[in-house]
């Protein structure tokens, strides 16, 4: 089965979900950020988010260098894979952001309160 097909298939079994739209959507931003390499639309969405949002920013910035992995085994683009080989982009994201936000704001955080 070709992709497009794959997609359509899906797009068609997710019509008649109860959250069709929700579901339609999610499959869509993905596979339009995975197969388009679209991660500076993803980029400037987290950065808005993490800019807009004053408590997660504030966790995001605790968290000084470290390493961010998005530890999703079923995902090898944004997240690690299962066997840790996959691209970890939107863990390199978020850490991309992290050094924006590190110029930009303070962080007023006690790390004891981040788990």
């Amino acid at each position: 089965m070709k992709q497009s097909q794959h997609l359509d298939f899906t797009i068609a079994t997710l019509r008649d979900a109860p959250r069709t739209l929700h579901f339609i959507t999610l499959a869509m931003t993905k596979y339009v950020f995975t197969h388009l390499g679209c991660s500076h639309i993803m980029r400037q969405g987290v950065l808005s988010k993490f800019q807009t949002h004053t408590d997660i920013r504030n966790i995001l910035l605790s968290t000084g260098n470290a390493e961010i992995v998005e530890n999703s085994p079923i995902d090898f683009y944004w997240g690690c894979g299962a066997d840790g080989s996959g691209k970890n982009m939107l863990g390199k994201i978020l850490m991309q952001v992290r050094e924006i936000l590190q110029h930009t704001y303070s962080a007023d955080v006690d790390n004891r309160n981040v788990k």
